[in-house]
């Protein structure tokens, strides 16, 4: 097959890709690739040959005027300064050409990673949804107060677990905000002299985390990393190793001493050395939203590619583990295990 009835064949897979609802989809798509009858690879021996042979004659015509060779053109001698757009036009084609090649490239490996990953969320029982409002999300949790100059978010996707006591529905999310500030500086000239300046400067974060129903215990804050404070009440455990890393605020401290019980605050010390700057809030409205700054929750790991189809597409047929978002959704279980009356 030519390069274009394989661009064709890779714009469908694509397509296909995209608009897939559930892996078998995905794996119609992709079964393609393995069908191919050569190496799913864009051929481009030709194209780099001439890549090449244009680098070489433009680099012989930029040494011209240093060689001084009578029978070689050269864009110094009058009448010959054509010989510079000769050049030019020699290094554009070497540019397109290794541009066209690397670019072909990307969009095999960038097609590889997106079928993956989308196969992964549907192993895992997860889809993506609209992202919300970040001014609506801010009225149910401080960790949405965040960010001074702008807020969004930049992913939602939905799913459900399944646990040995408690199902439940969780929500991930990805967001982003920025902190506007003046940051003053101190400048000075060849003479000596300073002056003092202020400039405005964009800091950019981002924070990862989940949220679920949890209707055991309300108005409690677990603050690993800074946050607006929205209840009154100081609460300590009793831990060193959970004093070190965590505040807690609450409404009620009774409420916070019957939500902390010594096995809680063991899980949340002991899923604070997988998640980092971690913070946990149960709010008014019945919702847990456990955050943090790992951004490799939904993070896949992806042995093969298209350059070799058989073994891409048998790895995408397996079952494709989330194991940090399990264990993340484990702990939030064991919350839910330890708050139940019935416990």
């Amino acid at each position: 097959m030519s390069n274009k009835e394989l661009k064709k064949l890779v714009n469908q897979i694509e397509a296909q890709v995209h608009a897939a609802n559930c892996s078998e989809q995905i794996h119609l798509a992709l079964i393609k690739a393995v069908d191919y009858p050569q190496p799913f690879a864009y051929q481009h021996n030709y194209h780099i040959t001439i890549s090449i042979v244009s680098l070489l004659l433009g680099g012989l015509l930029l040494m011209v005027p240093a060689l001084d060779v009578a029978f070689l053109p050269n864009w110094n001698n009058p009448g010959q300064g054509h010989w510079i757009f000769v050049w030019v036009g020699l290094l554009a084609c070497s540019a397109f050409i290794f541009y066209l090649v690397f670019s072909r490239a990307r969009q095999l490996s960038s097609l590889a990673k997106m079928a993956f990953f989308k196969d992964a969320l549907f192993d895992n029982h997860i889809i993506k949804k609209p992202n919300p409002s970040s001014r609506e999300m801010s009225r149910h949790f401080a960790e949405f107060l965040r960010g001074n100059h702008s807020r969004e978010f930049r992913e939602f996707y939905a799913g459900e677990y399944v646990g040995s006591e408690h199902n439940f529905n969780f929500s991930y999310f990805h967001y982003h905000y920025v902190d506007k500030r003046i940051e003053t500086y101190v400048t000075t000239d060849s003479k000596g002299r300073t002056t003092v300046r202020t400039r405005t400067v964009y800091d950019h974060f981002d924070r990862y985390g989940i949220i679920v129903p949890f209707s055991f215990y309300q108005n409690i804050q677990i603050i690993g990393d800074s946050l607006a404070q929205l209840y009154p009440e100081k609460y300590f455990t009793g831990s060193v190793q959970f004093a070190r890393k965590f505040k807690v605020r609450a409404g009620d401290q009774f409420i916070a001493a019957k939500f902390l019980k010594p096995a809680v605050v063991v899980a949340i010390e002991d899923i604070a050395q997988v998640l980092g700057r971690l913070n946990i809030e149960l709010n008014t409205t019945g919702e847990l939203c456990i955050s943090f700054t790992d951004d490799n929750v939904l993070s896949v790991k992806q042995r093969y590619d298209l350059k070799q189809p058989v073994e891409f597409y048998q790895e995408l047929v397996a079952n494709t583990e989330l194991r940090k978002l399990q264990s993340t959704l484990d702990f939030i279980h064991q919350l839910m295990k330890h708050s139940d009356s019935n416990f």
